[in-house]
């Protein structure tokens, strides 16, 4: 699998954070249709590149948009 992001992705996790403050892994597996370990790549390979901000511990982590 490749480390880029596809634009599809990252489509439906910004769609989704345009009506809610936050998403979370889980909501990521289910948007794109994903396992939940692939959705944690994608959310940390995001949070890498300076696209969302993590918060919370390992269980409770969420991300939202950043500034």
């Amino acid at each position: 699998m490749a480390d880029k992001v596809s634009d599809k992705m990252s489509d439906k996790i910004f769609g989704y954070l345009e009506n809610n403050e936050y998403i979370n892994a889980a909501t990521v597996a289910e948007l794109i249709d994903r396992s939940p370990t692939t959705a944690r790549r994608i959310l940390r390979q995001m949070v890498e590149n300076n696209i969302l901000i993590s918060m919370g511990g390992n269980k409770n982590r969420i991300y939202k948009k950043s500034n």
